[in-house]
């Protein structure tokens, strides 16, 4: 990921996974962005940008959104991360190296995880195309010489 040290924090690039998963909560919930917003106390300008990519929230919005939406608790980090208005911008460079490993970590697990269902899903496919493949040599077995194979 290329992550930009802005005057205001750390920003992320489009299209991250933590933005893609909440859109995907926030409409399986039926909730506009504005009436997101207004369930976490926050801005539907929060809830796009965040959904966007273009800000990752707070710890206190992230703990705020963990209680509406369990399963964003795998995106939860120690990593300072910033708002636009944020007042824990990092201050050092140390900061800005230890937000970035905190980010690389949180989308390794992302990755992780998604890259297992992945493999699972395929071993899935293969098995369904074995037993598919095994019950056409049957049935061509069972009728003979009536069938081409």
């Amino acid at each position: 990921m290329n992550w930009q040290l802005t005057r205001v924090g750390l920003q992320m690039p489009v299209g991250n996974a933590f933005g893609i998963h909440l859109r995907a909560a926030r409409q399986r919930s039926g909730f506009s962005q504005r009436q997101l917003a207004l369930k976490l106390g926050a801005t539907a300008a929060y809830i796009s940008q965040w959904e966007t990519g273009t800000w990752l929230p707070q710890d206190k919005w992230m703990a705020t959104i963990v209680a509406y939406y369990p399963s964003m608790a795998a995106f939860q980090t120690a990593a300072p991360v910033t708002t636009p208005d944020s007042a824990s911008t990092p201050t050092n460079t140390r900061d800005s190296v230890d937000a970035c490993v905190g980010a690389y970590q949180a989308a390794a697990r992302h990755m992780t995880v998604t890259r297992a269902a992945l493999l699972k899903a395929n071993d899935r496919h293969h098995d369904a195309k074995q037993k598919l493949d095994d019950a056409h040599k049957r049935l061509v077995a069972a009728l003979g010489p009536h069938v081409k194979a």
